[in-house]
């Protein structure tokens, strides 16, 4: 194996292991956001909310700008499906709340 691709995996993995913590960060946030909506207290809960928010987009530019195999970009696209729907679930439980 060649430098180069020894820097082209290394580079795969910093990437695939950003967006999965990307994704983990942002699971948190949504968690707070569900945390604060059962403690009565939406605006902090939406607060929460946007941030998850944002780390679902940080998610899906990292997605367009990552080179990653694509059995890993399949899982990684799955993965921030499952963040998106729980961001939307939450979202929809604000707003019933208001």
């Amino acid at each position: 194996m060649n430098q180069f691709s020894e820097q082209r995996i290394l580079l795969e993995q910093t990437g695939r292991l950003c967006i999965e913590t990307e994704i983990q960060i942002a699971w948190s946030y949504l968690r707070f956001a569900e945390v604060m909506m059962k403690l009565e207290d939406p605006d902090v809960a939406t607060k929460f909310l946007d941030t998850a928010i944002v780390g679902y987009k940080t998610v899906v530019m990292e997605l367009t700008n990552t080179v990653v195999e694509f059995d890993e970009r399949s899982e990684l696209l799955e993965s921030a499906r499952k963040l998106f729907d729980g961001i939307v679930a939450a979202e929809l439980h604000i707003l019933s709340r208001l």
